[in-house]
């Protein structure tokens, strides 16, 4: 019976120690099983940088911000990737300079310039600037005072004059009155159909105006397109955004100005220029060719001229001989004569 009741209880013991594993091991599983705490969501808040681009990465701006923002969390020397969200419209503003290479068929340029009566341009152009049109500033030739748009004819619709329009001569009528071009500089905002070095052709309305382009053109540029800027534009953003491992900004408004100018393909200047050229060049040879041969019948002439005088002085010398000789002859003729009647005795 002792043996009976010691293996009872050895199996009891041995039960209750099976039984307070399994609670361990099972309890171990649950703690396992819990799901780790995530991160809180980052905040997304109102960004404002002010800074330098240093790269461009797949249209996104890598943006080293330089100024801290007051009231915000942004703060200066910190690296931003800015982009744009999907179906939002970003405004763009790009500020900058461009040289005459740049110029290309189809953009819009705006200048301000005196026309006579032909709408013709009465100096070269040495300041432009290439815009966009809209509608608060559409193409065509306005009064460059007032930017009023033009009557129609200068600038804007038909080609028929306005009635009773003024004379040049009227300076004291009001200016707002008189045709453009006639007193006072127009404003053009014209459509490039051709340019050169030298030359350029706008379609301003209804007009096409040629211009002559001075040397090296002071060109600014406003445009709207955010490919324009690269590395090293300054930057103004405003948006939204939130900071992490990598600071990201998706953009309301970008203000961009382009420390480098727009370039583009060396133009060559204007084939009939070449060609008057070739024709002035052609001209100063035939001239220095007419010249030339004008000194060689000159000197020809006097050639000849010496040798007349020559001959003149030759024919009087052969004279003077003759003469020389007869009237030697003459003497001695003079003389037998005298001998003669010496000779002759007295009656």
């Amino acid at each position: 019976m002792r043996r009976v009741a010691a293996l009872l209880v050895l199996l009891c013991a041995v039960m209750l120690c099976v039984d307070a594993s399994g609670k361990s091991y099972s309890g171990g599983n649950r703690n396992n099983n819990q799901k780790k705490k995530q991160p809180p969501p980052a905040k997304i808040e109102d960004v404002s940088l002010d800074g330098v681009v240093e790269a461009v990465i797949n249209g996104d701006l890598k943006v080293r911000n330089t100024k801290s923002a007051k009231g915000k969390s942004q703060a200066g020397n910190t690296e931003w990737l800015v982009g744009a969200q999907q179906g939002v419209q970003v405004k763009v503003h790009v500020l900058g300079t461009a040289t005459v290479d740049y110029l290309r068929h189809g953009m819009i340029v705006e200048f301000s310039t005196l026309l006579d009566a032909d709408d013709k341009p009465t100096d070269k152009i040495n300041k432009m600037s290439i815009v966009e049109s809209s509608k608060d500033n559409p193409l065509g030739v306005f009064n460059a005072a007032d930017l009023k748009p033009a009557d129609p004819g200068v600038g804007g619709g038909d080609d028929k004059k306005p009635k009773n329009a003024p004379k040049k001569d009227q300076k004291d009528q009001d200016p707002d009155k008189l045709l453009i071009g006639a007193t006072g500089q127009s404003k053009i905002v014209g459509k490039i159909t051709s340019c050169t070095a030298d030359t350029m052709v706008v379609s301003a309305g209804a007009k096409s105006i040629k211009c002559e382009l001075g040397t090296s053109p002071t060109i600014d540029v406003s445009l709207s397109d955010p490919k324009l800027i690269g590395a090293g534009a300054k930057v103004v953003i405003h948006g939204k955004g939130c900071r992490g491992k990598v600071n990201q900004c998706w953009a309301d408004d970008v203000s961009a100005t382009l420390t480098q100018p727009l370039t583009g393909k060396k133009k060559q200047p204007h084939k009939h220029d070449d060609a008057t050229a070739k024709s002035d060049s052609a001209s100063e040879s035939a001239s220095a060719s007419d010249d030339n041969a004008k000194d060689a019948d000159a000197k020809a002439d006097a050639k000849d001229a010496d040798a007349k005088a020559k001959d003149k002085d030759a024919d009087a010398k052969a004279d003077e001989k003759v003469k020389d000789k007869d009237a030697k002859a003459d003497e001695k003729v003079n003389e037998k004569d005298a001998d003669a009647k010496d000779a002759k005795p007295e009656k």
